[in-house]
């Protein structure tokens, strides 16, 4: 019973508050006639067509201060990388592949120099054969210098030849038979002097294996 004096109380102070508080007006909705929605489709159309030429006037700018970016000249040399694919042909191997050509793709890198006088005729390098340029270090114009002959140590004589086992220079037939002599221990060593004696004879009165 106390429960239901309570919820009746609570009920008769909300409404008090409710009947307190201001009216809301109410949106009256008006409708328009075929003329006045003609006319307002009319205004709006006309704002709408501002709005693009806006639009489009703001974008033509655009694109014109964009173009005059792109063509601006650069000043002074500069360097431009080129990088493409081109197709590397080998010669196949074996009698049935004789005339055939295989043909892989490979990669190329070019660099060019772009100087300031437009006339000069510009160079282009190939970075896969060259492993400095010349543009880049002055002192890499010089000249090298001729390399010295490797001379063989056994007859003097400019050697064409290494031994595959100890990579001595030899010059001729005889020199590699020296070498394969030395190594098949057939010459005399000097323990003395660090050399092999080659085919010297021994001293008179030196016994028979004694090492000089």
């Amino acid at each position: 019973m106390l429960n239901r004096i309570l919820l009746e109380d609570q009920i008769k102070e909300h409404e008090k508050k409710k009947a307190l508080q201001p009216k809301r007006d109410r949106t009256v909705s008006v409708e328009l006639t075929q003329e006045e929605l003609l006319a307002e489709a009319a205004v709006t159309e006309e704002k709408n067509m501002s709005s693009l030429l806006e639009w489009q006037k703001k974008e033509s700018e655009r694109k014109a201060n964009a173009k005059i970016k792109g063509d601006k000249e650069l000043v002074g040399p500069f360097i431009r990388y080129h990088s493409f694919i081109e197709r590397c042909t080998e010669d196949g191997d074996g009698e049935a592949s004789e005339d055939k050509e295989l043909f892989e793709p490979m990669g190329r890198n070019l660099i060019t120099f772009v100087e300031e006088t437009e006339d000069e005729k510009k160079d282009e390098l190939d970075l896969d054969s060259a492993g400095l340029i010349h543009h880049l270090s002055p002192w890499l114009v010089k000249e090298p210098k001729p390399n010295k002959p490797i001379l063989c140590p056994i007859s003097g004589e400019t050697a064409k030849y290494r031994d595959p086992c100890t990579t001595v220079p030899f010059a001729n037939l005889d020199a590699y038979r020296v070498i394969k002599s030395c190594l098949d221990n057939q010459m005399n060593w000097s323990s003395t002097l660090g050399i092999y004696l080659g085919n010297l004879p021994s001293a008179n009165g030196t016994p028979e294996g004694w090492n000089i």
